[in-house]
């Protein structure tokens, strides 16, 4: 008796254990292009969880997880996309291309190209980017924006520039401002001040008619414009007018000021008594 009561809890025990075992599964599968082209390097997560995987040279991959899990695939230039763990352990996942980024026209030293055609490091901020976007000056939203340019005030001043570094600093005996050319034409950003602050040449420059800016980070972007490129050029397009219909855009703002403490200042009579015993 005692015999088949230890026999029936080793049967039980290890049913329970199949169970538990079988929940989690071992998935297998390919990540793909369009054209079946594999996609090493794809990042695949598990949604609300920490384990994850990633894609070898030939797109292949290996994860654990249970039925019902969310894989999240993820690759620079394409489209993330989920998908549900059922019975099948063996994918194999199409990512579809993002070539909306990759369409965008941008603006080099020596004219505008695609960004697929482009093997230089640049940045480019659309001037549509900017609407809902409310800054001091234009060079203040570089910073965050745009990899490798750092932009910080040197001064409470409001013609004072803003110190901008692009991709650290160039040079020790020169000027290290980047250079700035707005809509083809090189401005002068020299330090004129007593406390060799340079001078903000955007000062002037309306937000709203930019079009783009675009950063030329590296020396095969900048080398068009020689020295004066060493520490990076920012090309500034404006808005220009075109063929479609009248559009008016109205942007307002309020604020409100108050003074937190009040001074209680003298009158006429009070002054003259204290400065007659003084």
């Amino acid at each position: 008796m005692k015999n088949l009561i230890k026999l029936t809890i080793a049967i039980a025990i290890l049913l329970t254990s199949g169970i538990a075992t079988g929940q989690e599964l071992t998935v297998t599968g390919t990540v793909v292009d369009s054209r079946g082209v594999p996609l090493p390097g794809t990042n695949i997560t598990i949604v609300n969880s920490t384990k994850g995987a990633q894609t070898d040279f030939d797109g292949f991959f290996t994860i654990e997880a249970n039925k019902g899990d969310q894989l999240m695939l993820s690759y620079v230039g394409f489209y993330p996309q989920t998908v549900t763990v059922q019975d099948e352990t063996k994918l194999e996942i199409t990512l579809e291309e993002n070539v909306e980024g990759l369409d965008q026209i941008v603006i080099i030293g020596y004219g505008s190209s695609s960004k697929t055609k482009i093997a230089t490091s640049i940045g480019t901020i659309r001037g549509e980017d900017l609407t809902d976007i409310k800054f001091p000056s234009i060079q203040s939203l570089f910073s965050g924006q745009i990899t490798g340019v750092q932009a910080s005030q040197l001064s409470g001043r409001v013609e004072s520039g803003i110190k901008v570094r692009v991709r650290g600093v160039a040079t020790i005996g020169a000027s290290q401002e980047p250079l700035y050319v707005l809509d083809g034409v090189p401005l002068i950003n020299e330090d004129e001040s007593i406390n060799n602050s340079p001078i903000n040449p955007l000062i002037g420059l309306n937000p709203d008619d930019i079009d783009s800016i675009d950063f030329l980070k590296d020396a095969a972007a900048a080398a068009i414009y020689g020295a004066r490129g060493t520490n990076g050029v920012i090309i500034i397009t404006t808005k220009k007018g075109n063929s479609s219909k009248p559009k008016i855009t109205l942007n307002t703002s309020t604020g409100l000021n108050f003074t937190t403490k009040k001074r209680d200042f003298l009158n006429a009579q009070q002054y003259i008594e204290l400065y007659t015993e003084a």
